[in-house]
C-alpha cells in the first residue's frame, strides 16, 4: 500500500514478474494527473 499526505486515494501495486499490472498503471496515473503531483 502506497500513500502520501494530502492524497485520499490508497493504492495497492501488485507486480506481474517484474512489471506492474497495467490497470494499477492507469490509475497511478489519474491520482498522479487529479492531485497535481507530475514533476515532483
Amino acid at each position: 500500500m502506497f500513500s502520501k499526505e494530502g492524497v485520499e486515494e490508497l493504492i495497492n501495486l501488485q507486480r506481474v514478474g517484474d512489471k506492474a499490472k497495467a490497470y494499477q498503471v492507469r490509475q497511478v496515473r489519474q491520482i498522479i494527473v487529479k492531485n497535481h503531483m507530475a514533476g515532483e
